[in-house]
């Protein structure tokens, strides 16, 4: 049992937190707390670096899509990629063509790293995206842009409703599932041609 002097000080400080009561009559009202106010909207707003990355993808499949069928060049490139010594023949620098073709594939490749590196930078980042692309590559059919685009948005949205059903971890797995059923039902891909 504590002492009393030590009982007093507590009955003391306990009439202080309680307080006098109000007289009959005289009770006070109280407001009721108010929430505290979020501004919703700026705080879901992506980060910049990620409008940015949209924004170039967007441009940049504008700019695959319509070089090949929209230039004497793009031409060129589609006429050697099908047949290189008809395109000769056909009066092409088909070496300058291959060239050219070669320096414009480093330069796609190279895209998605500088848009990555805007984001994070993890020297293991790529294992995951390259078989993210080898999926989407081969769901969309080979030489299919479209394909492509929906491949990408299909694999998107299939692993992240797979992350709300079976939870992060398997997300990948997911992706691999739907890369098997698809190449069951779909062979040639989303956007290929059966040959």
């Amino acid at each position: 049992m504590p002492p009393a002097s030590d009982f007093d000080a507590g009955a003391a400080g306990a009439e202080v937190l309680v307080g006098d009561p109000a007289p009959e009559g005289e009770l006070e009202e109280l407001e009721p707390p108010q929430p505290a106010r979020t501004n919703a909207v700026k705080t879901a707003a992506p980060p910049k670096s990620l409008r940015i990355a949209v924004l170039l993808a967007i441009v940049v499949f504008l700019a695959i899509h319509f070089f090949p069928t929209r230039t004497y060049f793009g031409k060129a490139i589609r006429g050697v990629s099908q047949d290189h010594e008809a395109a000769a023949w056909m009066g092409i620098n088909t070496g300058k063509v291959c060239l050219v073709s070669f320096a414009l594939g480093v330069m796609l490749a190279a895209f998605p790293g500088v848009v990555i590196a805007l984001q994070t930078f993890n020297p293991i980042v790529s294992f995951g995206l390259t078989n993210k692309a080898l999926i989407v590559l081969v769901l969309a059919g080979v030489g299919s842009l479209k394909g492509v685009l929906a491949a990408g948005f299909l694999l998107g949205a299939f692993e992240a409703v797979s992350v709300f059903f079976v939870g992060a971890p398997y997300r990948e797995v997911a992706g691999l599932v739907l890369f098997v059923l698809v190449l069951m039902v779909r062979p040639e891909g989303l956007g290929g041609r059966w040959q």
